[in-house]
Formats: structure tokens, sequence, C-alpha cells
């Protein structure tokens, strides 16, 4: 048995006598899905790009977010005390699994938050997506947000694809640029 397998093991077995005991926070993902989207410390890493959307990108709690390439939430569990019940959160990636769990254990519970599965084809993450990202448009009308961003996102695609999206798509569904 491989290490990594024998690790992701482990922590699901530890996560699932934690759960049972009530001693897992329900808003805390798998290990799987963290190392998915980057690994670390979950909460730290969300915690500190908050700061981020409040003091650089000037997010208020009424505010309507875009969170591209959402992965499990990390960006958006956060935002979950910081939202006003005007606010809203938007996020979709190209992880089914991620999804799932976001739409399972977050917008079921709180009717401000999205979770979308984008059906862009990608060789590593979604091979069997229908759409190659060049040809991909965000699903939102344009201006609807007030905050767009994306993490770790432009280190998973390539550099043309990269460039198509910073300078069109995304900037489209943002009300200003900042």
């Amino acid at each position: 048995m491989s290490h990594l397998r024998f690790r992701y093991l482990r922590s699901s077995l530890v996560e699932s006598v934690q759960s049972l005991l009530g001693l897992r926070d329900p808003l805390m993902p798998p290990r799987q899905l963290i190392d998915g989207v980057g690994g670390g410390d979950f909460k730290a890493v969300g915690q500190e790009f908050f700061r981020y959307f409040i003091e650089i990108g000037g997010l208020k709690p009424t505010g309507c977010v875009l969170d591209v390439g959402c992965g499990c939430g990390r960006m958006a569990v956060p935002l979950i005390h910081y939202l006003s019940e005007q606010g809203e959160y938007w996020g979709f990636d190209i992880v089914g699994s991620a999804i799932d769990w976001c739409q399972k254990k977050i917008a079921a519970n709180d009717k401000r938050f999205h979770f979308q599965l984008a059906d862009v084809y990608n060789k590593s993450y979604h091979p069997q997506g229908r759409h190659f990202a060049s040809a991909y448009s965000f699903p939102y009308r344009d201006g609807f947000f007030d905050l767009a961003f994306l993490t770790s996102v432009f280190t998973n695609i390539f550099a043309k694809v990269q460039a198509v999206l910073a300078s069109s798509t995304s900037f489209r569904t943002v009300r200003r640029a900042i």
C-alpha cells in the first residue's frame, strides 16, 4: 500500500471517529479534499485570504462574491460569519467531489452560498469535461459581482488560457476591478 493511500485511509478513520464523537468541525472538509486544493492549514489559509478580501478587495458584508476554482470551500467558510443577509457567495470548480461537499455542508445550510460544477475539461482534474477552458464563459451576468478572485487557478492551467481568462471573462462579471 502506498504511503499516500495509507495516509488517506488513516485520515478518513480519524475523521469518522471525530465526527461520531462530535469533535470534528462540520465545516472542515476531509483531508483528501484539502490536499486537492493545496493542503496546508485549511482554516489559517482561509482566514488569511479573508483579510485580503476586506483590506485589499474592499469586500463589505453586503457584497456579492465570485470564487473561481472554489475547491472545497477554503475561501467560503470564513465568509459564512461575515456576509450579511444581503451578501452572496458564488463558487465554481471543475472538481466534482469538492463541489458535492460544499453543496452538502455549506450551501444546504445557508441560502447565501451557491456552488456549481464547471464542466470544463482538464486532463488531471476533470478529464470528462465537455468544454475547453478557452471557450468557457462564466455563467453569470456582466457586473454581477463586487469581488471576484481566483486562488491557485492560474497555476493549474496553460499560459494561453490564463491570458484569455484574466483579460476577459473574469473582469466582465465584476462591477469594479481593483
